[in-house]
Parts: C-alpha cells; structure tokens; sequence
C-alpha cells in the first residue's frame, strides 16, 4: 500500500508539471511542502556521494566527470582516476596490437559475445552489427582514443601507440556506418558522439553530411506521426549534437550553427515537456545553458519539472516507474545536478597528467 501511495503522489507530480500547473495554483499546504533547487540540490548530491561505494565503477565516472566539469573540484578526480587505471590494460592492450592480423576481428567477436540484447532496440542494434564487420570493436576503439584525448593522455608513457590506432581508424569506413538511416534510427545519440569524436580527433569530418543523414532518417514533416519512442530517439539525437559539439559540458558553444535544432525543440516545446523523461528533459536544458541561453522558457520549465518529480524520502529524481536504483538513477539525477548548479565557468578535462593524484598512481601500473 505504502509503494502504491508514493507510485501515485509521484505520477500526479509529473502530471501536474505535464499540465503545467505552477505552485501558485496549487493549495498553500502543498506550496509549503515545496523545497527549493539549492536545498534539492543538497539532497541529491549528499545521496550519491554518501553512498558512491555502492555504484558500480562506470556510473562512478560518470557523475565524478560531470561534477568535475562544473565545479572544477579535486575531489572527483579519484573515480575518474580509478576509472583510468582499472581500464588502462585493455586499452594499451588495443594500442599495441591493433596492427596484428585478425586483432579487430576477434575482438569484435568478444564483444558480440557480451553484447546486450534484453531489449528490442538493442536486439536490432545487435543485428546491425553482426552485418557490419569489425565497426562494433571499431567504435569501442575511437571511443578510447577519444577517453584518452579528453584526459589528456595520448602519447604518455603506456600509451604511446596512439598513432598506429589512428592510423588503423582512417581506414575504416565511417560514413557507411554512421551515416545509414538504420544506425541513424536505433542509435541516434551514440552515431552522433562517433561522428564528434572522429571530428575532435581529426581523423575524418563528417558533420555536415551527418545533418543531412539526420534529417533524412527523421524528416521533419514526419514529426506528427513519430510514436513515443521514435520522438524520444529523435530527441536524444538533437540533443546529443548539441552536447557532444561541447564535448559533453567542457566549453561553451555558439548556437548560431545549430539554431535548426532549436528551432525544432521550441516548436515542439509543449510535447517535449509532456512526454520526455527526466533525464532527457535535463539534457534540453543543458542544450540552453550550455550555448548561454540560460533565460530560455525550456531552462525554467525543466528546472520546475525536475523539481516537482524530485521525490524526498529516496532523496532522488525516480524514473517514471519511480524506480529508485543508484545505478539506474545516476544519469537522470546527475543530469538534473548540472541543471540545478549551471556555472559560470566550465572545466575541460581533467588533464589527469596536471595532476599528482595520477602522476603518483601511474608508475604503479
């Protein structure tokens, strides 16, 4: 009984923000109840990081990187150290042997081994794969040289054969990957961060021709008809061009390139706010802070959506199965931190060589 009672003071929570419904319109027992940002804020904060030793490595990266790259504090540097270090053979392993005959292949296999399938978008990313030779292992490769870029550790000691995995990259063949609608269509977010990371790490540019590919795979004449979660990949997508154009919140970015995509989030505006979920509708927010539109209509409207499905007494954002797992949760409330706690400066990296923290574990590997 008492799961069901929070179920539904939850659901008629995120009803209200659906509706639009401010506090002023609400009786004043429940205005009074109503914490603030900075004190939601705390609390979620305080959650996580109270009880860090129970979220599994990845999704300790995660919120230590983001929190790094709005605070600039020392203190997330550990996770995102440890993080490094417990991955660092595997990468130097992909370093040194990328050249050898079948490398690619077999770890390409190794990979489809482990590869999730419990859902039907991930069976069809899965099927994709199978029909598209190494790029599985390909991708996972471009994304630790991109991890290494980011951290500032290409060419440091253990990891000097970053250029013979460039030179294995530009070989392969991006654009029939990325730019095909089906990959466009089950992968919108992930074939955008490929196409930012091949741009950022100069190995190809295809970013003008992804906006074609994109807009192809979603026509906009389209939109009415999209279904939930075709609107939602559509999103994540537009979205994702604009975070990973910043390198997921280490600069600002001029929105002059990208007003198209913004365009498209105010004329879907009230639908965006009705159907995403938290964790997406902190993405749209972070979209406007990050390209310094903070006064935008979508920032405030966010901010009251993720404060009213705040829920107290797990100290956390729910999803909208008020599911309350640490694990499943660090995203969408993270994502909710960064919109609560926007900066007025951002903090690339960390550029772990600058820091004696890494310095001083690394010889130890």
């Amino acid at each position: 009984m008492k799961f069901v009672l929070l179920a539904l003071s939850h659901g008629l929570k995120l009803l209200l923000v659906i509706l639009g419904v401010t506090l002023l319109a609400l009786p004043n027992a429940v205005a009074a109840k109503t914490l603030t940002m900075p004190e939601v804020s705390a609390i979620i904060q305080n959650h996580f990081e109270s009880q860090f030793s129970h979220i599994p490595r990845a999704e300790q990266k995660h919120y230590a990187l983001r929190m790094f790259r709005i605070t600039g504090d020392r203190k997330y540097l550990d996770p995102i150290i440890s993080d490094m270090l417990a991955t660092a053979w595997f990468i130097k392993t992909d370093l040194d042997s990328i050249d050898e005959p079948g490398y690619a292949e077999r770890r390409t296999a190794q990979h489809l081994r482990t590869y999730n399938v419990e859902s039907p978008r991930s069976r069809s990313r899965y099927e994709l794969f199978t029909r598209s030779g190494t790029m599985l292992f390909d991708r996972y490769l471009l994304y630790e040289m991109n991890k290494l870029d980011e951290l500032g550790l290409l060419g440091t000691p253990g990891f000097e054969n970053s250029e013979k995995v460039f030179e294995y990259l530009r070989q392969v063949d991006w654009a029939n990957f990325l730019l095909n609608p089906e990959a466009i269509r089950v992968f919108s977010a992930k074939t955008i961060g490929d196409i930012y990371y091949l741009r950022d790490l100069g190995i190809v540019d295809l970013t003008a021709r992804y906006k074609d590919a994109f807009l192809q795979s979603f026509p906009d004449e389209e939109d009415d008809d999209l279904n939930a979660k075709e609107f939602e990949a559509k999103v994540y997508g537009l979205t994702h061009i604009i975070l990973s154009e910043s390198r997921y919140y280490q600069h600002a970015i001029d929105p002059t390139p990208f007003q198209w995509v913004y365009d498209w989030f105010d004329r879907h505006f009230e639908r965006l706010v009705r159907e995403s979920k938290p964790d997406v509708l902190a993405e749209l927010a972070v979209c406007y802070l990050i390209s310094g539109q903070g006064d935008h209509p979508m920032v405030d409207r966010v901010r009251q959506a993720l404060l009213w499905a705040f829920n107290s007494q797990d100290e956390m954002i729910p999803s909208t199965a008020c599911d309350t797992d640490l694990q499943k949760g660090e995203h969408r409330n993270v994502m909710a931190l960064l919109v609560f706690n926007w900066p007025d400066q951002l903090y690339p990296g960390p550029y772990l060589m600058d820091y004696e923290e890494y310095r001083r574990l690394w010889p130890q590997m």
